[in-house]
């Protein structure tokens, strides 16, 4: 999950810390997600532990969906999307 160019110079163990921590700061349902002063002390404190994040809501709705048109098709086929958004001034 660490860049190459960087896992050297870092502290892997931190990083992932922060990217769990991350994800849990963007749950779907807001009352999953930590509070702000929450935040701050799992940052803060190497010993207080990040709970593990629920998983999203999308990927089962995905899943069945996919599941749905597997068996329409009698055939696998993977799903890839990709959505980009250009903002612009006026």
């Amino acid at each position: 999950m660490v860049d190459p160019s960087i896992r050297d110079s870092c502290n892997e163990i931190e990083v992932l810390r922060c990217i769990q921590l991350g994800m849990l700061c963007v749950q779907d349902s807001a009352l999953h997600r930590p509070n702000m002063a929450s935040v701050v002390l799992m940052l803060e404190s190497s010993t207080t532990s990040v709970p593990l994040p629920r998983q999203p809501t999308f990927t089962s709705v995905r899943a069945s969906i996919d599941t749905e048109i597997l068996m329409e098709a009698q055939e696998i086929a993977s799903s890839n999307d990709l959505t980009v958004t250009m903002i612009a001034g006026r």
